[in-house]
């Protein structure tokens, strides 16, 4: 979130200072020689680019520009144009900072639960080659019950999961916890680890 925020600030005080140089008149004087010499324009642009120098700056010497701006003025004919340009700017700098994660279905999502059901299944018939014809007539079913979400990555998207697999055959059955994660692959799909079965 913090890569997000600080952008944003810099967004922000770049459009305040555009905004306060046309308002009070600050520009670039052409007989004056001086660094801090600069049109509004030019102090927005550097506030992006050198935000811990020329914010601070500008903060300093605002005082001393607008008494400067009092005896020459430099009007804006229409700073709207140019006010949008940098929340544009700010904006797809906040945009750029933002660490969109891959779509990951969630820990109860009737995809993953699908797919942690099959895995289970297929490790049972591992462990047991007689629960297959059990599974193939229903007589034996498996369902995820209590589904939590443990803790999500906000970089890749991936989830860590716990639930109860609840086994039933012909009316009897049990629980067993187990966990499982939900993680993206390269091409767009999602992969599950299921742990607690064995």
């Amino acid at each position: 979130m913090i890569d997000m925020i600080i952008p944003l600030i810099i967004a922000v005080s770049s459009v305040w200072v555009y905004i306060d140089a046309t308002n009070n008149k600050i520009g670039k004087i052409p007989e004056q020689k001086s660094f801090f010499n600069l049109h509004a324009g030019g102090w927005a642009v550097v506030t992006i680019l050198l935000w811990i120098v020329a914010f601070p700056a500008y903060l300093i010497k605002r005082k001393s520009l607008i008494e400067l701006a009092k005896e020459q003025p430099i009007e804006v004919s229409n700073p709207l144009p140019k006010t949008v340009a940098l929340a544009v700017v700010g904006l797809l700098m906040t945009l750029a900072s933002y660490p969109f994660s891959p779509l990951v279905p969630s820990c109860s999502d009737s995809d993953s639960t699908a797919l942690v059901i099959e895995i289970s299944k297929g490790e049972l018939v591992s462990q047991d080659p007689s629960f297959k014809s059990k599974i193939d007539d229903g007589s034996l079913s498996l369902v995820l019950d209590a589904i939590r979400t443990t803790g999500t990555n906000e970089n890749t998207g991936s989830h860590t999961c716990a639930a109860n697999l609840k086994v039933e055959n012909k009316g009897q059955g049990g629980s067993l916890p187990i966990t499982y994660t939900i993680e993206p692959t390269d091409d767009g799909q999602f992969y599950i680890n299921v742990y607690g079965l064995k």
